[in-house]
């Protein structure tokens, strides 16, 4: 009986010793996801629509609808985890409308709303984490620091920019691949012909040696003054950008792979 207990005892001991000295696997900070990136870019649109006039002998005109500045920044996260690698992205984006430019009586445009979609490629990847995520009313959340590890990824630290009577919000999709990941913002009437800085975060798990392959949509929907016959149209616009970045080693352990870039 005594052989036994020692025995179980040796067994239990050891089960203990092993769990205690088997090593978790690294979780890896990033302070921030704006600096230092593999990728970056950026565009400028000013957009004009040709549209009616009781004016003549030129009975058509170029109304000035506005303007968007995006700046994006991908960056790759280092990590342990020798199954799943980690990227971010980070955009900037400026939106402002005629009504806040120059004053011209054919700048009469305002600003409605605009969405932004992380359309996935394969379904190598997930979206695991976007800032900002609840629907709030006057500020823009996104992510600054980050924690990768375990198979996951979250935002740890975070800011706002000031939108007043903006509403802005986020959605990531629980399944690999999906096209239907976005941020937005919605404007009320007393934000129209206001001109707001927006910025949007995303972390995004990958299979380890599979490439990042994002498309970036950016859409933007206005509204003119009332045009000939006396009625307002509606113009929306659309800009993509594609971004892949070459799949790091299969040999896995995080090690970074090149880069390919679509503009």
């Amino acid at each position: 009986m005594d052989r036994k207990r020692g025995l179980m005892f040796l067994m239990m001991t050891t089960i203990v010793l092993t769990l205690y000295v088997t090593p978790a696997m690294a979780v890896t900070t990033v302070s921030s996801v704006w600096t230092s990136p593999q990728i970056e870019g950026s565009l400028t649109r000013d957009y004009y629509k040709t549209v009616s006039s009781t004016g003549l002998p030129d009975p058509y005109y170029d109304r000035h609808i506005g303007r968007v500045d995006i700046n994006y920044k991908v960056k790759y996260i280092v990590n342990d985890d020798p199954n799943y690698d980690c990227y971010s992205i980070a955009i900037q984006q400026s939106v402002t409308p005629a009504l806040a430019m120059s004053g011209d009586e054919y700048d009469s445009t305002k600003i409605t709303s605009g969405v932004t979609y992380f359309r996935l490629q394969d379904t190598a990847q997930l979206v695991k984490d976007i800032l900002p995520r609840a629907g709030t009313t006057g500020k823009c959340y996104y992510g600054i620091a980050a924690q990768v590890g375990n198979g996951d990824a979250d935002f740890t630290t975070s800011s706002y920019l000031s939108v007043s009577n903006v509403y802005t919000a986020g959605y990531k999709s629980s399944t690999y691949g999906s096209t239907v990941n976005w941020v937005k913002f919605v404007c009320n009437s007393e934000s129209y012909d206001d001109a707001n800085t927006y910025r949007w975060t995303a972390l995004i798990k990958v299979f380890e040696g599979e490439d990042l392959n994002v498309i970036l949509e950016f859409r933007t929907s206005w509204q003119t003054a009332s045009v000939f016959p006396g009625f307002p149209i509606y113009p929306s616009y659309t800009e993509t950008v594609n971004i892949q970045f070459d799949g790091t080693p299969s040999t896995g352990g995080g090690g970074g792979g090149g880069i390919v870039f679509v503009p």
